[in-house]
């Protein structure tokens, strides 16, 4: 246990907390002097858009001093391999978002190269098993090619999935730090220590971030930190996924993720209806739409911030009640058409309030 709180918590928390406010000052000098900035708007002040690098230099940092922690310990409490391959794909995503950031790299290849690190991870062990009872009722579904198809798009649909909800200051950040809590609760149940490890990174780096962040933004994260945080909450929710193949435990996870993934399945659903490419990029997102209801940018970040936090409070209902969660999933679907359709009376009663 003490091994458990020192190696596991207390230092991935430390590096999280502690890189950024270090590196980020350090990084926004070298933007400034070498113009690498974010002018989205000529009504808005420029920001810097390479924040992501200081969250890669503690993810960095993380992992060596973890292998390093490993080799002096007397117990292995970490799978070497598995720990390398998670760090190597979550480096990749963030590189690969750093080379936007600097080349504004075509979406085809970025996708392209998406499914190419998706399938190293499935290739060395990390995938979506599928669940015996699917395979009960679907025997083609044994097929490896079904359990590739499944991870591939799990691994580039959530990491796609964070950097669209990057569209508002604070918003990726402040949600993949409530998501996060989830998932360190989740390992905790599951004692699924290497899942506790990225997660608490993930709250650390993610609530130090928030400082340079959050309304009205100093710094922002760009393609490299948000497939870095992307990335990372596929691979943990995967490893949680490998743990315990079921259809209930899938639907946990989804249930985590629920926001960004509903926001992108609408977003592409809705481009496919109007006959453009689903990466044509447009105001259908979620935080858009709210914007659009007479919201300013802070709250709008909050109202998502809240429905965060009530679906952890659902999740925690969820394991502790042993509730279907296909049944939480569909409940959560049909609250989103209730607001749509009723969004006038809703809009009314916030702003009185």
């Amino acid at each position: 246990m003490n091994i458990l709180y020192k190696d596991i918590v207390y230092i991935p928390l430390l590096i999280g907390l502690t890189v950024n406010t270090i590196f980020l000052p350090i990084i926004k000098k070298i933007c400034l002097h070498y113009d690498f900035l974010d002018r989205r708007n000529e009504s808005q002040k420029v920001s810097i858009r390479f924040g992501g690098v200081s969250m890669f230099i503690g993810l960095f940092l993380t992992f060596l001093f973890l292998i390093n922690r490993n080799f002096y310990l007397s117990t292995n409490f970490l799978d070497i391999k598995t720990l390398s391959l998670v760090f190597t794909g979550i480096s990749l995503f963030s590189l690969l978002g750093m080379l936007d950031d600097i080349y504004n790299l075509s979406p085809f290849l970025r996708l392209i190269l998406q499914i190419t690190i998706a399938s190293y991870i499935w290739s060395n062990g990390i995938a979506i098993n599928i669940p015996i009872v699917l395979i009960n009722f679907l025997p083609f579904l044994s097929s490896s090619l079904f359990s590739f198809l499944f991870t591939v798009i799990w691994i580039t649909g959530i990491t796609n999935s964070i950097n669209w909800l990057d569209g508002l200051d604070g918003l990726a950040s402040g949600y993949t730090l409530i998501a996060s809590l989830c998932f360190i609760y989740m390992g905790i149940l599951n004692n699924q220590i290497l899942g506790i490890v990225v997660a608490v990174f993930l709250f650390g780096t993610t609530i130090s971030f928030l400082k340079y962040n959050f309304f009205p933004s100093k710094i922002y994260m760009g393609d490299g930190g948000s497939y870095l945080l992307g990335s990372s909450l596929a691979l943990i929710s995967l490893l949680n996924i490998n743990q315990y193949s079921s259809i209930n435990n899938i639907c946990l996870n989804l249930i985590i993720l629920y926001i960004p993934l509903s926001d992108m399945f609408q977003v592409v659903t809705t481009r496919l209806l109007a006959g453009i490419s689903p990466f044509y990029p447009d105001k259908r997102h979620l935080h858009h739409r709210i914007r659009r209801l007479g919201f300013s940018h802070r709250s709008t970040v909050l109202i998502i911030y809240s429905y965060a936090l009530i679906i952890f409070f659902l999740l925690f209902l969820s394991i502790n009640l042993k509730l279907n969660n296909l049944m939480v999933l569909t409940f959560l679907s049909i609250s989103l058409l209730l607001v749509k359709f009723f969004k006038k009376d809703l809009i009314k009663l916030l702003k009185n309030n």
